[in-house]
């Protein structure tokens, strides 16, 4: 019964860590959930193991490889319990989103606000809809006369079974975890305000490069997206990993190469390629989680890059104004 209680305390402390409005909060809200759901899954596989034995399955199902594999890493968790009807095919991948945004909070420290409620919102529905058939989700449980589960009422205290029973677990979340009000944005119109926010923050980018930069780059008078893309996405890309290398000499050869092949297998963007996403994106209105994330993982490293990369261009050029300001405030000393 030990065991229900952690559980049970752990989701009431996410659901209000969820309730603030403190990002701090929200993201430990995240990365407690994404480790309740990722305890259960385990538990509920190794369930799988105990009765994999080989005497009723010849041969094993899961091999000893297998089973690590499955016990330490997530992706193979999810996969494993996926194909055992644990979870199905959309809740996998919208738990492996939820991981990613989980591993940016807890390892980099920060992850944009509409990603981390995005993944509120998903793990919110997903543990609300298993938890209670998934209930302590392991077979083997000590019982113990003197642990009361405070979360259950003085008038329902008969025991761990009780404790741990399905419709316990209903009136659990519906007390302690109902965290998310029900006129809460969905999935897909937070995706779509992450995604489109990206791509006009982009447009402004474009505007201001192609009204600014040729007053101090004469050569891209006539540039599109295509050339600021071309020109910056290699800094965007490459300049953290060359910045590494010590010795300048090497560092200005592997330049060199990388940028030469940088050119050499650069596949053109239309003009207009911004709008044609903006369309995409508008797409996601109306569609379920599922497919709102399916475009998000299609669509996300193509917007970041340009996003990213423009955000550069746009970095660059206010520093050559900036630059030119200063030279001309010297003149007048």
């Amino acid at each position: 019964m030990d065991k229900v209680i952690q559980l049970k305390t752990q989701l009431a402390e996410a659901a209000k860590l969820g309730l603030s409005n403190n990002f701090g909060h929200q993201r430990l809200s995240v990365i407690l959930l994404d480790n309740f759901v990722e305890i259960q899954l385990a538990a509920l596989m190794e369930n799988v193991f105990m009765y994999d034995s080989g005497w009723y399955n010849s041969p094993k199902k899961y091999s000893y490889g297998l089973r690590k594999k499955i016990k330490f890493q997530h992706a193979d968790l999810l996969k494993a319990c996926k194909n055992e009807d644990i979870i199905n095919e959309e809740e996998r991948k919208q738990l492996e989103f939820c991981h990613e945004i989980r591993n940016n909070l807890y390892h980099v420290g920060k992850e944009d606000h509409l990603l981390t409620n995005i993944a509120l919102l998903i793990l919110f529905k997903i543990i609300s809809t298993r938890q209670p058939t998934w209930k302590s989700a392991r077979n083997v449980m000590v019982m113990s006369g003197d642990l009361i589960d405070p979360y259950v009422s003085k008038s329902k205290q008969e025991g761990f079974m009780s404790s741990n029973s399905q419709s316990e677990w209903e009136n659990f979340l519906a007390v302690h975890f109902n965290f998310l009000e029900e006129n809460h944005k969905t999935v897909p119109s937070l995706i779509y305000e992450h995604l489109m926010g990206k791509l006009d923050k982009s447009q402004d980018f474009l505007s201001f490069l192609k009204e600014e930069h040729p007053n101090f780059n004469k050569s891209s008078e006539n540039w599109e997206l295509n050339e600021y893309m071309l020109e910056y996405s290699f800094f965007s890309m490459k300049s953290k990993a060359l910045s590494e290398i010590e010795d300048r000499q090497e560092r200005n050869e592997k330049y060199r190469q990388q940028y030469t092949n940088h050119k050499k297998n650069w596949k053109f963007i239309k003009a207009n390629r911004i709008e044609t996403l903006e369309n995409s994106i508008r797409a996601l209105q109306g569609k379920t989680a599922h497919r709102a994330l399916e475009i998000y993982i299609s669509k996300k490293s193509e917007i970041y890059l340009i996003f990213d990369t423009l955000s550069d261009a746009v970095s660059d050029l206010e520093s050559q104004i900036d630059g030119a300001i200063e030279d001309m405030k010297l003149s007048k000393i």
